[in-house]
């Protein structure tokens, strides 16, 4: 999905929005996976950590938005666009996941 957003983002011909929809996608994933981790030490008991671990991702990702688009000149419609790529693809994949689980109760309840 990220790919097709960078292909049309070309179509634009704007390097500082191509470049803004891949660098946007690249945060997003980092993003996620930073979360994943706060989340997994959570779950792990330790919340001590966490607190300061989170506030530290958080100050880091504004930096970094902040320096990709004063910076380097980014576009911001870019980032927020390659971002939201996460947003759409993690709702699509609950909802099939929701409904293959659906399909499956269904199917056990005809079994018995």
């Amino acid at each position: 999905m990220g790919i097709a957003l960078t292909a049309g983002s070309l179509y634009f011909r704007s390097p500082s929005l191509t470049f803004g929809v891949v660098a946007g996608v690249i945060l997003g994933i980092a993003n996620l996976w930073l979360i994943r981790k706060a989340v997994d030490g959570l779950l792990g008991g330790h919340k001590s950590s966490l607190t300061g671990a989170y506030l530290v991702k958080i100050i880091g990702v504004f930096g970094l938005l902040f320096v990709l688009i004063k910076g380097v000149g980014l576009n911001p419609l870019g980032i927020v666009a390659g971002w939201s790529v996460l947003v759409v693809v993690a709702s699509t994949g609950a909802a099939v996941m929701t409904e293959t689980s659906a399909d499956g109760q269904e199917a056990s309840e005809g079994d018995e």
